[in-house]
Parts: C-alpha cells; structure tokens; sequence
C-alpha cells in the first residue's frame, strides 16, 4: 500500500469499525489491518489526531482510537459510521482524569468526618 493511501485505510478501518459497533482500535490491529510498519501507522495516527480526524483514550499501552464523527466531512470516502455521542471539551478532560493510572493521579485527601456521618438514602 502506498504511503499516500495509508491515512484513508487507516480511516476507513476505523470508521466501519464505528459503523459496526466494535469500539476503538488498538495499534496493533489498525497495523494488522493495513499492514504497513508500526513506525509508519504511529506517525500516520499522530497526523491524524493532531488533523482532528480521530480520537485517542488512553495511554501507552491501552492507547486506543477511534474515528471522530465531527470531522467527517460530507461525500468523504470513508463510510459513515453509526451516530457517537459528541461529549464537550471539559467532559474529555475529565475522562482523561479518570482513565489516568492511579500513580500518576494527583493525591487527594477527604474529611474523616464526612464519610463517617454519611447514611447511604439519608444524607
């Protein structure tokens, strides 16, 4: 596969990934798919999320993409997967928190009290 088709394979593999409900990719499988090196796939995905063509959860190893619906554009070759749910940019924040590993979150601490007194129903 040419270099110059690898960015719309890599799309087309995600977005029919989307259309059939079988959630984001990991890089070894979009590599599999198009196969084409892992160093080629990495930079091509890095392109494409910096482009705002797919979206990126987690990190290192449980690193996944997914085709971002938003920037489809109309008439595109890539088939049009089924609706995802567009969350805002405070909600990605917040996702990208919680996914975080537990080491490398910010410590935080809580009232004693609060959890003492608290009646599940009640309080």
């Amino acid at each position: 596969m040419a270099h110059q088709q690898l960015p719309d394979a890599i799309l087309e593999f995600l977005a029919r990934r989307a259309t059939e409900s079988l959630g984001p990719a990991t890089p070894a499988e979009i590599t599999a798919q198009v196969q084409v090196p892992r160093p080629t796939v990495n930079r091509h995905l890095r392109a494409l999320l910096t482009a705002g063509r797919i979206m990126r959860e987690g990190t290192g190893r449980a690193t996944t993409y997914h085709y971002n619906q938003a920037s489809a554009v109309a008439g595109a070759a890539a088939p049009q997967p089924a609706p995802l749910t567009l969350w805002s940019p405070e909600s990605h924040t917040l996702r990208a928190e919680l996914t975080a590993p537990l080491a490398s979150r910010t410590p935080v601490s809580y009232q004693r009290q609060f959890v003492d007194d608290y009646r599940p129903n009640q309080s």
